[in-house]
């Protein structure tokens, strides 16, 4: 008993004794499984904060929409149908013209039962629910929805109404511009009014799925129950149509035939909100994915050198405990018991810091544009666990193996100091003309480095990756911002777009003489999927009479050749290119089974498109080429100014300027490069840690060595100089090996943000790689002044009475 009490106060002691090396392996856990499961859980995090909200306030799964409407026996009918499965509510949405203070907005007004509704369910921000007629509700502010105050009066239709609540719609909670489903107009107001309808003409049928509420509706598996009732829904509607129509064409001198009505089962996915939260979310879940595996190979790494190291240097100590009586399995319980706290200690003290901070972080940033909840922090990942559990059993796994190697020794052997290496010529004394240049003590220091192979692997090794890290990081931010930069300072050079329902002569008059450098296109939307993820994906085409290239810059990426539309075939967008796995002079399928020649393949980073000459389209096609849009340079404009003159023309539907759409991409895309800052911030601590780690590790085993050189005379400025070389040796070594494993990582980042709607930039900023050289090296400068501290309280009697 006594032996056993004395066995486990050594074993303590042991930490007590070099707490600085104890310390800085729970850093080296804490950080890499804070980081890990932060990022983990940041994703899974936010999407069910998000699905708590959508459950609370019952937002719609679908949304039921026909070009003839919906009447109440309809909804009797679904409901009836479905019983428990969905609930269905009639709604009248429409687009509107508001006036306030004579200021004429474009609006959606909702008309249902605000008081009884169950579905789409308002939250009173301010005031209260509607009693009269006259009174309405609007939609908070957002970015691009104009502000109202309690009291405000608006006239729509007519009639003037009063505001009386200010409210929060779940189906709009994002802070970004909005577009009516029907015109196409961006919508500057969400009004609601009630309305009591008894069989009464119905916009939209909206549904609501019986779900467990703990399902993640943003996940695979909501959108499989969702896909379930898609095709029934569909058939259901064509029912309805058929009896909608016999009841209209009583009342109509010109009948309706079937083919004149288009219904419409929209999801969830068809919320602009909805969609837009789901696509930047899932780009977080994407980073966060990769980098964790990352941290996890350089912490394990130097941990690993740390107990080996550690170990080693404990073996005379190891070697008086087998001769006075201790077995192996002491011996083992000793170091595993050490391992135990590091790895435990280390993974909870990261887990309670990253499992909240981080996705509070990247929450709070996603704030700027979009309306979010606060954070379920009780959400977990099972990816968390299993991380925390590989980062402890890696650590115990390493101490096995270097218990094991010292065992191999007998007693007598372990109890005498372990003889150094001999030195040995290395490879660079073989280049005179180098070697002969050098002075002693840069030999020195470069024998010592290979003369010590292992610890030099280890060192460059957990260096290249933390700088493999910081750099990917950076690099990150150079792709994400290059997004925007590239694509309206390069390749869109028109400065806004004006949507139009027709192009008439009188319109072609007034463009020519108040913006005559204009180009008119046909644009329309097509649906491809691709072959590499088997989704759906949005393309446009664009039709032109003329050469674009002023307008839209036509290049190829690689080579910057200049593209242009010809008649014998079209020119796509790279990621259309990688999505369906199709090169030049290869055929797209688009709505027919005879392909088209691609000729071209364009740079382009945000949404696809795919250009054609207005010839090669009617003949393709056998369509009549009709202008819908019309894309206008304009250097010096005012946009109220472009705005009042061109909606005094009755076939304007919308204005969309580029510098709107740079502010809103820019505001999405600064949530992912905050998420990269955090992870450039850890990594770079990261290598603080492993540097000083290592750096101690080295000063703690070089002891005697160092006593003897201050013993010889050596300075202690000249004793750190000794070691902080080779130090400063095994950083440049590992920046010279890191930056190209960050390229590497890089690029594997890239590809995998990578969506086919949005192209992440390949260009890396000279900037990133000095930013990630210049914050290596100050790791290695603020490391080295900490330890200068070290060696110079190294008591120099009790080192050299161990020789």
């Amino acid at each position: 008993m006594v032996m056993l009490k004395t066995f486990w106060k050594n074993s303590f002691k042991a930490i007590k004794d070099n707490i600085s090396r104890f310390l800085a392996m729970i850093s080296i856990v804490m950080l890499s499984s804070g980081v890990i499961t932060g990022l983990l859980v940041t994703t899974p995090n936010m999407q069910m904060s998000m699905t708590d909200v959508f459950n609370e306030y019952n937002t719609f799964d679908f949304n039921l929409a026909s070009t003839i409407g919906f009447d109440s026996n309809n909804v009797l009918y679904l409901n009836d149908k479905y019983d428990t499965e969905i609930l269905f509510e009639g709604y009248n949405v429409k687009d509107e013209i508001a006036t306030k203070d004579s200021k004429v907005l474009s609006i959606l007004l909702y008309e249902y039962d605000i008081n009884n509704a169950l579905i789409n369910k308002l939250e009173i921000i301010e005031g209260r629910l509607p009693l009269s007629d006259n009174e309405i509700l609007v939609e908070r502010k957002s970015n691009y929805l104009d502000d109202f105050q309690l009291e405000d009066e608006v006239v729509i239709t007519g009639i003037t109404y009063k505001i009386v609540g200010i409210v929060a719609n779940t189906s709009y909670f994002t802070k970004e511009q909005i577009y009516s489903f029907t015109s196409k107009k961006a919508i500057k107001a969400i009004f609601y009014k009630n309305f009591n309808i008894d069989n009464s003409f119905y916009t939209n049928i909206f549904g609501l799925v019986n779900k467990s509420k703990t399902i993640n509706q943003f996940r695979s598996k909501y959108d499989d129950l969702i896909d379930s009732y898609t095709v029934k829904l569909e058939e259901d509607l064509n029912l309805i149509k058929i009896n909608r129509l016999e009841v209209i064409n009583q009342h109509l001198e010109h009948k309706l035939k079937a083919s004149d009505v288009t219904n419409y089962v929209l999801t969830r996915s068809s919320n602009l909100s909805y969609q837009t939260y789901k696509t930047f979310v899932l780009k977080v879940d994407t980073i966060t994915k990769i980098f964790p595996l990352f941290f996890l190979i350089v912490s394990i790494l130097v941990v690993l050198a740390t107990m080996t190291r550690m170990i080693e240097e404990e073996r005379t100590q190891v070697g008086i405990l087998r001769a006075i009586g201790y077995d192996e399995g002491a011996i083992y319980r000793k170091y595993l018991m050490y391992a135990s706290l590091v790895g435990i200690l280390g993974s909870l003290l990261g887990y309670t810091f990253g499992f909240r901070l981080i996705p509070s972080i990247v929450n709070s940033a996603f704030s700027s544009i979009f309306f979010v909840p606060i954070l379920n922090l009780n959400v977990y990942s099972l990816s968390n666990i299993i991380y925390l559990l590989v980062i402890i059993l890696s650590i115990l796994v390493t101490t096995v193996f270097a218990i094991k190697k010292n065992l191999r020794q007998n007693t007598a052997a372990m109890l005498l100091p372990k003889a150094p290496k001999y030195g040995k010529r290395i490879i660079l004394e073989k280049i005179p003309f180098f070697w002969n240049r050098l002075k002693f003590k840069y030999k020195s220091s470069l024998r010592n480095l290979f003369r010590y192979p292992n610890h030099f692997i280890m060192t460059v090794l957990g260096i290249a990756g933390s700088l493999a890290l910081v750099f990917t990081g950076l690099a990150l931010i150079d792709s994400i911002k290059a997004v925007t930069k590239i694509q309206y300072d390069e390749i869109n050079n028109y400065d806004y777009s004006v949507d139009i329902t027709n192009l008439t002569s009188e319109f072609e008059v007034f463009l020519n003489d108040n913006y005559s450098n204009n180009i008119a296109i046909y644009e329309t939307t097509h649906v491809l999927k691709s072959v590499r993820t088997n989704d759906d994906f949005y393309v446009s085409l664009i039709v032109t009479d003329k050469q674009v290239n002023e307008f839209i810059t036509l290049r190829n990426r690689k080579t910057n050749e200049i593209l242009e539309i010809r008649n014998d075939g079209i020119v796509i967008t790279e990621q259309i290119s990688y999505y369906l796995k199709l090169k030049v002079n290869d055929y797209l399928e688009l709505s027919k089974t005879t392909g088209i020649k691609i000729t071209g393949i364009t740079e382009n980073y945000l949404n696809n498109y795919i250009f054609m000459s207005k010839d090669y389209y009617e003949e393709y096609f056998n369509e009549t080429y009709k202008p819908n849009k019309v894309l206008v340079i304009d250097k010096n404009f005012i946009k109220e100014d472009v705005n009042d003159s061109f909606f005094i023309n009755s076939n304007v539907i919308n204005v969309n300027f580029n510098s709107e759409e740079i502010a809103s991409k820019d505001r999405l895309l600064g949530q992912v490069i905050l998420l990269a800052i955090v992870i450039v911030l850890a990594a770079v601590f990261l290598a603080v840690i492993i540097i000083y780690n290592l750096t101690n590790v080295n000063i703690s085993e070089r002891e005697k060595e160092l006593s003897t050189l201050k013993v010889l005379g050596y300075k202690n400025t000249e004793v750190s100089s000794y070691i902080f070389r080779e130090i400063n040796i095994m950083t440049l070594v590992g920046i010279i090996f890191g930056i190209p494993l960050g390229l590497i990582l890089q690029r594997y980042v890239i590809i995998n943000v990578d969506e086919p709607n949005m192209m992440m930039g390949r260009r890396i900023s000279i900037y990133t790689y000095l930013i990630s050289i210049v914050l290596t090296i100050l790791a290695t400068i603020l490391v080295e002044l900490i330890m200068i501290i070290k060696i110079k309280k190294i008591d120099m009697v009790s080192a050299l009475k161990e020789l």
